[in-house]
């Protein structure tokens, strides 16, 4: 996107009769930019800050989907133990206006717990006061009233999940009659590690790869939610884009095994320098199938072709609801009628492989 230069704030205020759920994507609609994206339970981006190329800035633009200024927060400076100052102006606005809320941070050598003082209102007598609780180094927090209620609470969309080791694998050939859409983030489930996890189009996990600290290594496990296997891929010794998929659990049952599928390049390379990658599916060659996967392995979006041409499966960049284009490991992926949707997801983790993204 190309740069949004903050507009005129607006009046906006956002309160319910009800508990609302809000789930806060820590990246900016900038492309390699700081910032986060907001969205509200129906999926539409609510809020935005875009602070490209800066990280920590001592002052910050909320805004909305437009690009609207909803909220100037800055930064006091000098201020030692932290204060930060909000208003519900641009910055040009600001310079001789009291703020709307302040932000003070707490100090307390023998408190374990990360504490800030908030202040909303422009006078003492009619301020509000709310506390902010949690813990140093963590992204879960609480908001707390005067009184001590829970005012509202942040906290991982996906809970740090112990190390899973692969379990016995289960007989899974999941397909539709119909086309089925997912999204594939490229991220673990494993807080910092590497890998990825796959939502259906009701936003339930179905697939998933943990990695841990490993990148490009040389043996995957897709599993389901619960951590079962539904294959092993391993990568061929002296062949860097050859990747064998076994129906089991690990290399000591597989060396004699025939792989369910192999996936190896092809030598020509396609107009406008993209690459393409045979896949042989089935042990017996007189009952294979063959699957051709085309695109550059330096971009995202990739299709799987059936060997009669016929489209199998495409991988695209997410777009929002509205439209919005979302970060490059936030991916779509549409699965073709009567197609498995574990080998496609397979050879999607071959590719991922190759291209160096997981």
């Amino acid at each position: 996107m190309a740069k949004v230069y903050p507009q005129t704030a607006t009046c906006s205020t956002y309160i319910t009769s009800r508990r609302e759920t809000f789930t806060i994507w820590m990246k900016s609609l900038v492309v390699h930019g700081n910032g986060c994206t907001v969205f509200d339970s129906n999926g539409e981006i609510v809020y935005r800050i875009d602070n490209y190329d800066k990280k920590c800035s001592n002052e910050v633009y909320l805004m909305d989907r437009q690009g609207k200024v909803l909220f100037t927060i800055q930064r006091k400076k000098l201020r030692v133990f932290g204060r930060w100052d909000g208003y519900k102006r641009s910055a040009s606005k600001v310079n001789k206006e009291k703020p709307w809320f302040q932000v003070r941070k707490n100090f307390n050598v023998f408190e374990e717990n990360l504490t800030c003082q908030v202040t909303v209102g422009y006078t003492k007598a009619k301020a509000c006061c709310y506390r902010m609780e949690g813990l140093a180094g963590k992204l879960a927090f609480k908001i707390i009233d005067s009184d001590g209620d829970l005012i509202a609470e942040a906290k991982l969309f996906l809970s740090d999940m112990a190390k899973v080791h692969p379990l016995s694998p289960i007989s899974s050939s999941s397909s539709s009659s119909e086309r089925e859409t997912f999204t594939i983030w490229m991220k673990s489930l494993v807080l910092r590690g590497n890998g990825c996890t796959v939502y259906n189009s009701n936003g339930e996990i179905v697939y998933r790869i943990d990695n841990y600290d490993s990148k490009c290594s040389n043996e995957v496990y897709l599993m389901n939610l619960s951590g079962k296997v539904l294959c092993t891929i391993l990568r061929k010794k002296w062949a860097s884009r050859s990747w064998d998929g076994h129906k089991c659990n690990g290399p000591p049952k597989v060396k004699n095994e025939k792989p369910w599928f192999q996936v190896r390049k092809n030598c020509k390379t396609l107009k406008g320098g993209d690459s393409a990658y045979l896949a042989m599916v089935g042990c017996d060659r007189a009952q294979s199938s063959c699957y051709r996967i085309e695109g550059s392995p330096s971009k995202s979006a990739f299709k799987i072709m059936d060997s009669e041409q016929g489209l199998v499966a495409e991988v695209m960049r997410k777009q929002s609801s509205s439209g919005v284009m979302l970060g490059d490991d936030v991916l779509s992926l549409v699965v073709e009628p009567h197609i498995d949707h574990s080998l496609i997801m397979a050879l999607v983790a071959v590719y991922g492989l190759i291209g160096h993204k997981m």
